[in-house]
């Protein structure tokens, strides 16, 4: 009866022991998933921080793509109307030839250009950084 007695206590000891390194183990595993999560979540914010940006960049940027067609378009109309043989034309700051008033314009159309290419690589990369949110999400 001793022995049986003994033999049980040992059982039960190591059954406890397993018992621990189980609880370990899942105790370690809950920590890992909690760590994953807060790194999942870190980085969707970082993503809806990127989005959030470039959606204002974006929208500045068409913001003055649209008033440099404006003030193009105004050139070119004062342009139109200056074409009766007069050379310069009254500004604030004196008078401006029409080569220079065309240089303008020509500039402009070149900065309404390059802000164009910017904001379409800027809608791609917002696009690829929304799918890549969606990706992470599912």
């Amino acid at each position: 009866m001793a022995r049986k007695l003994a033999s049980l206590e040992l059982e039960l000891k190591a059954e406890r022991a397993g018992s621990q390194v189980a609880q370990t183990h899942l105790l370690e595993a809950d920590q890992g998933q909690n760590e994953r999560e807060a790194v999942w979540e870190a980085q969707r914010q970082i993503l809806v921080d990127d989005s959030d940006r470039l959606r204002e960049v974006l929208h500045e940027v068409t913001r003055e793509r649209d008033s440099l067609k404006m003030r193009v378009e105004a050139l070119s109309g004062s342009n139109d109307d200056e074409n009766s043989g007069s050379t310069t034309v009254d500004g604030n700051d004196g008078s401006t030839s029409m080569v220079d008033i065309a240089a303008e314009r020509k500039a402009y159309e070149a900065e309404v250009g390059e802000l164009t290419l910017t904001v379409t690589a800027m809608r791609d990369e917002l696009r690829s950084k929304d799918e890549t949110m969606f990706k992470l999400q599912r």
